[in-house]
């Protein structure tokens, strides 16, 4: 896990956020921040509720045990979630789910660090 940190990190630098996390597409966990604690059967929702959005709409998108209303999707890989002041920003790459949590009524869309890590794994093949 050690070598996600550095990922982590950059996640956890973006403006409003609050809690980022990186998780494989099987579910696993690549590397989260430290109050992030995402299950396994949580990261595979994750990931397939981006695939197929239909699935966060029937049943919202689920963080660490807390359930966000999914609001919409951006792009295809992409998702945002709300629950009261907090917004749940989602994109996949290849073979990972990115995560963050914006701080209570942080401006989602002045989020981005979560985009720029999904690209960059993109571009080295994850």
């Amino acid at each position: 896990m050690a070598g996600w940190k550095p990922y982590v990190d950059l996640l956890m630098k973006g403006t409003g956020v609050k809690s980022g996390g990186i998780y494989g597409a099987d579910g696993a966990l690549w590397g989260q921040s430290a109050d992030l604690k995402v299950t396994v059967d949580e990261a595979k929702n994750l990931a397939a509720g981006l695939k197929d959005n239909s699935k966060f709409q029937a049943s919202g998108v689920t963080i660490s045990g807390v359930k966000y209303m999914f609001l919409n999707a951006p792009a295809p890989g992409q998702a945002i979630a709300r629950k009261g002041p907090t917004t749940a920003l989602l994109v996949s790459s290849a073979k990972a789910t990115v995560v963050v949590l914006t701080k209570d009524g942080a401006n989602p869309g002045n989020v981005t660090s979560h985009t720029f890590v999904a690209d960059d794994l993109k571009k080295k093949g994850f």
